[in-house]
């Protein structure tokens, strides 16, 4: 019913009547539902018992975790894919339990741990393959295509086979779950190498899957839907976005579900409605309220998400942007390894720091501070460019359209705007064609201007965005007049 701590007590509970392989089975289901409700503490005190008795390990840093990634991926390579199939029977049940705790990490924490939870999914997948199991092999193939994908294009073609390969298997066993769950993967995947619309789609469809097919999937629908409102961002449409979101959060109050709660108020443009409707306040307030209850001694992926959110509110607001307050000295590797560990988060993060640079530089009056900023937005722009997206590169040109403006020269601004504005279309990202396109009617100035800025407004206000001018602001900020 999606009431994960409920749940985890019940298992515990029933554990102290239980013979020692029921029991610890019953401790890894408390974990788990301890981890997708979003109690991350209780989680990890509950598996550490669990990991202790099967003899496998939590890696002590990040830096650990990614070593064993590199080492267990290059094994599954080496490998293949092919297995010897047994049914569940034929296999031992501490076995079984082996793969279904590395599952269980490896997607418990995937929301906010994805090195380590991708380090727990490589080993899930080798065991699982070895034991030769088909559904467990087709859900274990389906998240290792998630966590492959997050390199974007550079594993596009890798992530394509093992979930295809998924499908393929979840189809002949005629498992539902592992058929939502390839559908899930394959949202996942196209959402990460930028390609919004089938995301959309694709996660819609597994959504349907796991609800009218599937029991105890709280947390993958949850999934579905995070992917589902990603997208609706991207692609601009900003109204749908602030109908369905509401609802959603309204339900994970009802089921007193605190990750749910959290990250559809934290995290994947949540801010961005309340943006919409010109309400910055309550925005920064949702935020805060999102993480009054959320653990606050460890660095995980909700404070990259909670930097970029205050950034992009200030730029609305108008203010100049705060720095960031450092990481804590014993997060800052883990936090490297964050930033860089998703090609999409990478890229965000450099337009989000870039943005903060131009909004920075639009209210200093010292020319050498200024030029300063400039620069850094410039080598920011030129890190996203060497991605190589189809999505990413208007992002730098209309960086780089901001950061000409700023430094006075509207020539060169209004070609990289063009460039960005096309570059924008191509990908599917209608309300920032339309922040460029808008830029570019204000240095046009005349009557040719005017009518651009009036198109995109009247646009804008279709997507239920009631001060164009902010969210302009927001996306394309800079020293424009």
């Amino acid at each position: 019913a999606g009431r994960g701590a409920e749940a985890a007590q019940a298992y515990l509970s029933a554990a102290l009547a239980a013979g020692p392989v029921l029991s610890v089975e019953l401790h890894r289901r408390a974990a788990w539902q301890f981890y997708v409700s979003g109690h991350m503490e209780d989680g990890a005190r509950v598996l550490r018992g669990v990991l202790d008795k099967l003899g496998l390990q939590m890696p002590a840093t990040a830096q650990a975790a990614l070593l064993w990634l590199l080492v267990r991926r290059l094994r599954i390579r080496l490998r293949g894919l092919a297995f010897q199939e047994k049914h569940e029977s034929e296999v031992r049940s501490q076995d079984l339990l082996r793969i279904d705790t590395c599952w269980a990490v490896g997607v418990g924490v995937a929301t906010l741990d994805m090195v380590r939870g991708a380090d727990f999914q490589a080993r899930h997948l080798l065991l699982a393959l070895r034991a030769g199991e088909p559904y467990r092999i087709a859900r274990a193939l389906a998240i290792e295509g998630c966590y492959v994908a997050m390199r974007g294009n550079k594993s596009l073609r890798r992530a394509g086979r093992l979930i295809e390969a998924s499908r393929t298997l979840a189809e002949r066993v005629k498992h539902p779950y592992a058929l939502g769950l390839a559908t899930l993967a394959a949202g996942c995947a196209a959402w990460l190498d930028g390609r919004w619309r089938e995301s959309r789609s694709l996660s819609a469809r597994a959504e349907q899957i796991l609800r009218e097919r599937c029991t105890g999937v709280d947390w993958e629908i949850l999934i579905a839907q995070l992917f589902g409102l990603a997208s609706l961002f991207f692609l601009g449409d900003l109204a749908t976005l602030s109908r369905r979101l509401p609802p959603l959060l309204e339900e994970a109050e009802g089921r007193n579900n605190l990750l749910r709660a959290t990250v559809l108020r934290v995290g994947f443009f949540s801010h961005v409605p309340w943006l919409a409707a010109d309400d910055p306040a309550r925005a920064l307030q949702e935020m805060e309220d999102g993480l009054s209850g959320w653990r606050r001694g460890q660095f995980d992926y909700l404070q990259l998400w909670v930097r970029a959110a205050r950034t992009e509110i200030a730029l609305y607001r108008g203010e100049p942007p705060a720095a960031s307050a450092p990481v804590p000295k014993p997060w800052r590797a883990f936090a490297r390894a964050l930033d860089r560990f998703v090609q999409v988060g990478y890229i965000r993060g450099l337009d989000t720091r870039a943005r903060l640079r131009l909004g920075t530089a639009a209210h200093v009056e010292d020319a050498r501070e200024r030029h300063a900023l400039v620069d850094g937005v410039e080598r920011h722009a030129r890190a996203i460019l060497r991605e190589r997206t189809r999505w990413g590169d208007p992002l730098a040109w209309i960086l780089r359209a901001g950061a000409a403006a700023t430094a006075g020269d509207a020539e060169r601004a209004l070609r990289s705007l063009e460039a960005a504005e096309a570059g924008f279309t191509t990908a599917e990202m209608a309300l920032h064609a339309a922040a460029a396109r808008r830029r570019r009617g204000e240095l046009v100035g005349g009557d040719v201007g005017r009518d651009l800025v009036a198109s995109v407004d009247a646009w804008m206000a279709g997507q239920s965005v009631r001060n164009p001018e902010r969210m302009t602001a927001m996306l394309a900020p800079g020293r424009w007049r």
